[in-house]
């Protein structure tokens, strides 16, 4: 996943490119789907949980299995020459090809791995519709 990510991003880092279609579950799917063309919610690329940076590459990646259908992933990437920055991957296995399909790892959920106690994105585009869209 992160291959195909930081491939992109390294040739093409502007685009608008929709890496959310390939590598969401389906409900970080809907949630995203939710959001605003016209306001920005998630003012930072999750991939990275970052705004900018120098060069991108992955340092490690480190996976926990935390049941049959659930893992975190936590993956070290390099930002600048001397930043490291960890983002966590909440994961998930569904089928998103048809019923004869064997489920796959999907992201549910990104979060930072340094500051533990900042939302997620999940959770930024569900405070978006319970305090805005809703209303």
């Amino acid at each position: 996943m992160y291959n195909d990510i930081i491939e992109h991003y390294n040739t093409d880092p502007i685009s608008n490119w929709d890496s959310h279609e390939l590598y969401f579950s389906d409900s970080l799917k809907w949630l995203y789907s939710q959001l605003p063309d016209d306001d920005i919610i998630i003012d930072w690329d999750p991939w990275t949980w970052s705004q900018d940076y120098d060069t991108l590459a992955y340092k490690k990646v480190e996976v926990v299995l935390s049941a049959r259908d659930r893992a975190q992933a936590t993956v070290t990437l390099s930002l600048r020459k001397d930043t490291d920055q960890p983002v966590v991957l909440e994961l998930i296995r569904e089928k998103h090809g048809g019923e004869n399909e064997l489920p796959e790892w999907y992201v549910n959920d990104i979060r930072s791995g340094t500051n533990s106690t900042w939302t997620s994105v999940a959770d930024e585009i569900r405070d978006y519709i319970k305090n805005y869209k809703e209303k």
